[in-house]
């Protein structure tokens, strides 16, 4: 969820057709802890694997931690229309005890910018908590959101 620089993750991470493999890819890529979790979620749930860290609005360095309908998704046959694609981005650090950059005032402002720009060239914005993740919630909404169609 970071809008700062990053490795960017291999093909293989954002289209691999092992899942161990795409796991190990986007760890080594820079996942944070709750993103690698997440992947492994997508992976055991057999949801399309979604591409990762992708930037959206050049030249600004914005990145959307899983896409689903852009990119090497709509290769693997993704149900999400183009037009419409799905981003999902975790939130980490919403319950720990020194907020972090996304909870305080100029990075909270900052995140809303990035995702008006989302939300303006047609992306549908999934946000979800480190505890969604953790607890499956995260994999339901995602599963509801990849099943609606306009």
């Amino acid at each position: 969820m970071s809008a700062g620089p990053r490795k960017s993750p291999t093909a293989a991470a954002q289209g691999a057709s092992d899942p161990e493999k795409a796991l190990q890819d986007a760890i080594t890529a820079g996942a944070s802890r709750l993103e690698a979790l997440l992947l492994s979620r997508i992976l055991d749930a057999r949801l399309p694997m979604p591409a990762r860290e992708v930037r959206f609005a050049p030249p600004r360095r914005w990145r959307l931690d899983f896409v689903w309908g852009r990119g090497r998704c709509e290769i693997r046959g993704c149900p999400v229309h183009p037009a419409q694609p799905l981003a999902v981005e975790v939130e980490g650090g919403t319950y720990s005890r020194s907020p972090g950059r996304h909870s305080r005032g100029k990075g909270f402002e900052s995140d809303c910018e990035k995702y008006a720009e989302a939300l303006i060239r047609g992306y549908r914005v999934l946000r979800v908590t480190g505890a969604m993740v953790e607890d499956g919630r995260a994999i339901t909404l995602i599963r509801r959101a990849l099943a609606w169609t306009p």
